[in-house]
């Protein structure tokens, strides 16, 4: 397993995540405490904890999504989440048949996040974390 790699914690299953770009500015490995991630709160994958280690992650149901909820209301690519050089956060929905939500609020497009947002996709419910930077 790499530092490349985003961990589940309740099967400490790898899927593999694109890479984020060079001179990103995103400091820091996979496991120094810094990387953002989501934790799933509720449905059918509830207690999973995903590191989002590209700029960009893609949910859905399809396997060949780099976090696949196993949900019939999540669509095969439903929605992605950005993390931008000043490790600012965004959900884009990807025209999902059911919608994405931040804060109980439908995505029309894309919408900012912050540490701590609810993410749903589906019945699917995530919590958002940013660790702060250290130097």
């Amino acid at each position: 397993m790499s530092d490349d790699d985003i961990l589940d914690s309740r099967t400490t299953q790898a899927v593999s995540a694109p890479r984020a770009k060079p001179g990103t500015g995103r400091k820091g490995g996979a496991l120094d405490g810094r990387t953002p991630f989501v934790v799933v709160t509720s449905g059918a994958d509830k207690g999973r904890k995903f590191l989002l280690l590209g700029s960009v992650t893609i949910l859905g149901r399809s396997a060949h999504c780099h976090i696949p909820f196993h949900d019939p209301a999540v669509s095969g690519r439903h929605a992605e989440i950005h993390i931008d050089d000043q490790r600012r956060a965004f959900l884009v929905d990807l025209k999902s048949t059911n919608g994405s939500f931040v804060d109980g609020h439908r995505v029309d497009g894309r919408a900012e996040m912050i540490s701590g947002s609810r993410i749903r996709v589906g019945e699917v419910e995530m919590l958002l974390t940013i660790p702060p930077v250290r130097d």
